[in-house]
């Protein structure tokens, strides 16, 4: 059963719990990224997961393409923080992988609940 809900990520509620929780080229929109994070895990069943799939830091693009597609997602508010994210679930202890894809384009992280 799939279901979808409108509203600010790090201050929804939910009246159940889930064992996946996705966040599709959302994160990087969202102003309280560790807000969003910790209110996704406390309704994630445990053992849960959350699949995050999002614009990546460009590391692999020649300076200046990077450089110009940065502004460009600027523009519509788009803030990608790849490097951020890890930081914050290293320091939380919360089991964590993430790759990059597309030479920093996007990345894939996958956040487990114990």
């Amino acid at each position: 059963l799939v279901s979808t809900s409108n509203g600010l990520a790090e201050e929804f509620h939910f009246h159940t719990s889930f064992d996946v929780i996705m966040f599709s080229y959302s994160l990087s929109m969202i102003s309280d990224q560790e807000g969003a994070i910790r209110n996704a895990i406390k309704f994630l069943n445990p053992g849960g997961v959350i699949l995050i799939l999002d614009f990546g830091e460009l590391e692999g693009f020649p300076l200046i393409a990077g450089q110009l597609f940065k502004k460009f997602l600027k523009r519509f508010s788009v803030s990608p923080r790849k490097r951020e994210l890890s930081l914050f679930l290293t320091r939380e202890h919360i089991p964590f992988e993430i790759r990059s894809l597309s030479f920093g384009y996007s990345y894939i992280a996958e956040v487990r609940k114990n």
